[in-house]
């Protein structure tokens, strides 16, 4: 049995948190391995230590290099800001860590690329957490695209919305500052959409795409004072948050763009987190000559599925497969059909993935570079918004 120390940078946020709890569920699931959550990395020294106690951590720091100088640590998973990635990803796989960084995986398309480089010279395996293709439902479609069954792909409708930022009394920060995010929702939420239309659909050809910022300025203070940045609940108890000072938001708050494939059809994507009443809604419906399938994570146990085989008119319909053991990573989750699985059981089966890589010493799918090109797409996309042109995604 090999033993795995993880270090997370970023450990006391939310993902990071997720991150740490699903690594511990590997020590079941990977049974070639024992992986130990060996260091929370936080810049908050009061968070770094409340989440090691929490999820009994070996150690804590504030200094993300104690980590990369720590001869112990064999993986460091980054979950921090997304403008701190490319230095903290490049100096780990320099110290010959593995690393697996949350997306989008760096702020510019260069940054991404030497990501790509520095792993691949330093030979470490290197993973990027474009997490829903590894949800069942979107492995099943991948399955049916690969085997044929839904035909020649036409086109494919895919959306990512959320109402996460959708109160203008949310207050400012990072995320809606360009030059820390590197853009709003379309960075957020659609590195998502963007990759999985790469995923089953394939390369991108050319892209046209618009964006707008509805919330122009929000609440101004510092959220590291209170640690509840886009918290209205603690903005109500302050009024004169309410009633000061305002900053600029010049991030979008919605963007849509339409993709035209090399392999031929196309593509209709939104992404937004300012849609009241929507919480997490990550859908697509993939059409084909010979059929289509329906995913959503509102309903992430369920796949819609419509296979013509027949001319009869009045049975044409799709159908409902429940997910479970019989579909893709059925078996880790021991899911009978109909009885559902949640988000943190995909994030589960992306750290196992990327843990069984490390312990074979193969390529972790999907990897740096996947994320390098989910980046230039996003960029592409930018740029076409900010023109108001169709863009090569060359």
């Amino acid at each position: 049995m090999k033993t795995l120390n993880v270090a997370i940078i970023g450990a006391a946020g939310w993902i990071g948190s997720v991150h740490a709890e699903c690594y511990t569920r590997l020590n079941v699931l990977v049974p070639d391995a024992k992986v130990v959550l060996h260091t929370a990395v936080d810049v908050v020294e009061e968070n770094a230590k409340k989440i090691a106690q929490q999820l009994n951590f070996l150690k804590y720091t504030t200094d993300y290099h104690d980590v990369i100088n720590d001869p112990e640590v064999d993986i460091v998973d980054i979950c921090c800001n997304n403008n701190f990635h490319k230095e903290i990803a490049i100096q780990a796989a320099n110290a010959g860590k593995h690393v697996f960084c949350e997306k989008p995986l760096a702020m510019t398309e260069s940054d991404a690329w030497e990501m790509v480089e520095t792993a691949q010279r330093n030979h470490v395996i290197n993973g990027c957490n474009l997490v829903y293709r590894k949800y069942p439902g979107v492995a099943f479609i991948k399955n049916l695209i690969e085997e044929g069954k839904l035909g020649k792909l036409y086109y494919i409708k895919i959306l990512i919305e959320q109402d996460s930022h959708a109160d203008p009394l949310d207050m400012h920060a990072w995320l809606f500052n360009r030059a820390k995010a590197g853009g709003g929702t379309i960075v957020t939420n659609g590195t998502h959409p963007i990759d999985l239309c790469r995923y089953l659909m394939g390369d991108y050809a050319e892209v046209c795409a618009v964006s707008e910022t509805f919330i122009k300025e929000r609440p101004k203070f510092d959220p590291s004072q209170i640690g509840m940045a886009g918290s209205r609940t603690f903005i109500e108890k302050r009024p004169d948050i309410i009633a000061g000072e305002t900053e600029k938001v010049d991030v979008d708050d919605a963007t849509a763009a339409l993709i035209r494939f090399k392999e031929g059809g196309f593509g209709v994507l939104v992404s937004t987190w300012a849609k009241q009443g929507t919480r997490h809604n990550v859908g697509f419906e993939v059409v084909g000559s010979n059929g289509s399938a329906i995913f959503n994570t509102e309903r992430l146990n369920e796949v819609q599925l419509y296979i013509h085989d027949h001319d009869d008119r009045s049975r044409i319909g799709y159908t409902t497969i429940f997910l479970g053991n019989e579909h893709p990573y059925g078996e880790l989750t021991n899911m009978k059909s109909g009885s559902g699985i949640g988000g943190k059981d995909v994030f589960t089966i992306a750290m196992k993935d990327f843990v069984e890589s490390v312990i074979a010493g193969k390529p972790m799918s999907p990897s740096f570079y996947d994320g390098y090109v989910a980046v230039r797409y996003l960029k592409r996309i930018q740029q076409s918004a900010d023109e108001h042109r169709w863009v090569s995604a060359e």
